[in-house]
């Protein structure tokens, strides 16, 4: 077996990419083993990557995303699916910057960090309190209500001025 470079795709990878190319909105589930049955191997196992390549490759190139179904297979997501994701994407930011919380708070001694690690240090934590508060269900309802009025994505600028209430004393970014 040759080594590959990373610009070349597995052949696995191509035609589990193919297969995927024919799920429709009609019938839009395919099982783990109709995968197998692509590929010389488990697509949940050893061929787990080439399967996530494929994905990949479907929403970079078709914009379409597939949802893994434990144990079955994958789910074409419709657009109301994608929607309703939504909250899966909050709790894993959630949990994510909660870790990362706890982790930077197990500093033993900060006072003997140079000024530019402590800087650093803080500046990080701030980010993340900050990222952390406006992910909270009541604050995600809050935006969710000024965002109705408009029917359209806020900038980052008047993101935070409907979480904070206040003006933001700086230039509009389309962020």
């Amino acid at each position: 077996m040759r080594d590959r470079t990373i610009q070349e795709l597995h052949v696995d990878s191509i035609a589990l990419y193919a297969r995927l190319e024919k799920i429709t909105e009609e019938e839009p589930l395919i099982t783990y083993t109709e995968l197998n049955t692509v590929v010389v191997g488990d697509t949940q196992k050893e061929r787990r990557g080439c399967l996530t390549t494929a994905r990949r490759m479907m929403q970079r190139e078709h914009n379409i995303l597939f949802a893994p179904i434990i144990g079955i297979g994958l789910k074409r997501m419709t657009d109301h699916d994608v929607v309703l994701s939504k909250d899966k994407h909050y709790q894993k930011v959630r949990r994510s910057t909660q870790k990362s919380i706890k982790d930077l708070s197990t500093i033993q001694d900060f006072d003997v960090l140079p000024n530019e690690e402590k800087t650093s240090h803080l500046a990080t934590m701030s980010n993340f309190k900050v990222i952390q508060h406006f992910l909270r269900p009541k604050q995600v309802k809050q935006l969710e209500e000024c965002v109705s009025h408009k029917q359209e994505q806020l900038s980052m600028v008047r993101t935070i001025e409907a979480l904070t209430g206040k003006k933001v004393g700086m230039v509009e970014a389309s962020v």
